[in-house]
């Protein structure tokens, strides 16, 4: 699990951030893996557009089976399938990730 180093004061006031904002006490939110969130982001993309996970894959010229584990967050993908995806989309690489 990632933990953080308390900032020194320096760095404190390069980043602005008032003294009481930081607290350890804080409780912390589930965290979801980017992969998991990026999976979604897939499968929300895919329903608009109204393709099956067979017809986005015949499209895409990707597997079947790697957009079904691409979308349950089983897979992470490299930035040329990010690539792949976005042009198949018709958008940006940072579009497709806009909402991760």
């Amino acid at each position: 699990m990632y933990t953080s180093a308390p900032l020194l004061p320096s760095a404190r006031a390069r980043l602005q951030i008032p003294p009481q904002s930081i607290s350890l006490e804080e409780p912390r939110k589930p965290h979801v893996p980017v992969c998991n969130r990026f999976g979604l982001r897939l499968r929300q993309l895919r329903k608009e557009h109204g393709y099956s996970q067979l017809k986005l894959a015949d499209l895409f010229g990707i597997d079947r089976s790697y957009v079904s584990d691409v979308e349950r967050g089983r897979k992470a993908v490299s930035i040329s399938m990010l690539e792949v995806f976005a042009l198949g989309f018709e958008m940006s690489i940072a579009e497709l990730l806009k909402e991760i």
